[in-house]
């Protein structure tokens, strides 16, 4: 496969050009498998599942450390 920009050489899989740096998804050589329709509607903000799964469960660990410091201070205040 060959670079559209330059005509480099590009290894096969490769998602940009090692000569010039140039994006083979813009050029349409390679499709990005996040864009492929599967039948089912795009994730929500494009991010992987197991992206996601671990954003929730760092906001539910955060909201159990402030709820435990709020009612650490609500005892000790009262």
């Amino acid at each position: 496969m060959h670079c559209p920009r330059c005509a480099a050489e590009v290894k096969e899989g490769a998602r940009f050009c090692e000569s010039c740096g140039v994006s083979l998804e813009e050029y349409g050589v390679i499709r990005d498998p996040s864009a492929e329709d599967n039948g089912r509607p795009p994730a929500s903000g494009g991010m992987d599942a197991s992206v996601r799964r671990r954003m929730i469960i760092a906001f539910v660990v955060f909201d159990l450390i402030l709820a435990v410091v709020l009612i650490f201070f609500i005892l000790k205040m009262g």
